[in-house]
């Protein structure tokens, strides 16, 4: 870091400020105050709803149009967004946690890309995006249960992964 300039630092620092702040306010500022954490959070409640969307198209989940206005449930708390779809045996899971499996990998190249962009409001807002979709990627309790009720899709991604991924010792050698 120290062959940095000060502006590389300064970007650096507004990417992790940003990043840092959106979660605080996202999970702690402004969780009783609907309108605004709605407002807040609706870039990556945009993004989680497409997912669903996405693969439930792609699944023959047959989806239906999502909706992005909140509304109270019932038990308490709030619905920030929703999409229908008729989940069957192998997609009932792989739609259910679909931002799971998506939105990390986006946020990940939101952060490659404002951490190394040369404008610092880029970075500013890199860093917003990055902690909003991160935030957003996580399912919902509903969408846990229908992933529970349909547990072939994910299992199925589980193991892709798993199979996949490179093992600690290929790791290792990668390193040498």
């Amino acid at each position: 870091m120290s062959g940095l300039s000060f502006v590389q630092k300064g970007g650096m620092v507004a990417f992790v400020l940003s990043s840092g702040l959106t979660f605080l306010l996202a999970r702690f500022g402004l969780r009783g105050v609907m309108p605004l954490y709605w407002l807040f959070t609706l870039p990556g409640t945009f993004v989680h709803e497409m997912a669903h969307w996405i693969v439930a198209l792609v699944t023959g989940s047959r989806p239906g149009f999502p909706s992005l206005i909140p509304h109270k449930k019932d038990e308490g708390g709030w619905v920030l967004g929703s999409v229908s779809f008729r989940p069957g045996f192998l997609s009932g899971g792989l739609v259910a946690l679909a931002p799971l499996y998506l939105m990390p990998p986006l946020a990940y190249w939101v952060y490659l890309w404002g951490w190394s962009h040369p404008d610092i409001m880029i970075r500013v807002l890199s860093g917003y995006m990055f902690s909003v979709l991160v935030i957003s990627s996580w399912p919902s309790r509903m969408d846990f249960a229908i992933a529970v009720r349909h547990p072939l899709g994910s299992a199925l991604v589980f193991f892709c992964l798993l199979y996949t991924s490179p093992s600690p010792r290929d790791r290792q050698k990668s390193r040498m």
